[in-house]
């Protein structure tokens, strides 16, 4: 449960930097009068696909070396997931290198947005861990 939870948390964060992505691209970078509407079914479906993508972390603490190898790799696994469903949705022109580094780049700011955000919440729930269990080692072993 508390995986689904983490994965929904996620679909959630991804879509809405989905959204803000789409919503620059389309009126600053490639302005476009009028935005489909099946485009709103593809960003749920890449974002729900993306999210799932989490499941490649374990749920317990890794080395750093792990963890720096496991982003990358997740890294690329949402490259692939966005690219795939861009040329499926025809979001970008395969045969456009404009277009393709327009795509990785909006990609690559999504994930490390969302990236630092994850690491800031992560670091602010060990820290807080960590404070209750000081409390409660002074709590329970200096009283004695």
């Amino acid at each position: 449960m508390k995986k689904f939870c983490y994965i929904m948390k996620k679909f959630t964060e991804i879509t809405t930097g989905e959204l803000i992505a789409v919503t620059v691209f389309t009126n600053i970078i490639y302005k476009v009068d009028v935005i489909e509407s099946d485009m709103l079914w593809q960003i749920l479906v890449t974002s729900l696909l993306c999210a799932l993508s989490i499941v490649i972390y374990p749920d317990v603490v890794v080395s750093r070396r792990k963890a720096i190898t496991l982003s990358i790799v997740h890294y690329l696994i949402i490259v692939l997931i966005v690219m795939l469903s861009g040329y499926e949705y025809n979001w970008y022109a395969i045969n456009s290198a404009r277009s393709i580094t327009y795509i990785l780049t909006t990609i690559t700011i999504v994930f490390v947005i969302i990236s630092a955000i994850s690491w800031k919440k992560s670091a602010i729930e060990a820290d807080k861990m960590n404070k209750k269990l000081e409390e409660y080692h002074n709590d329970n072993f200096n009283a004695e």
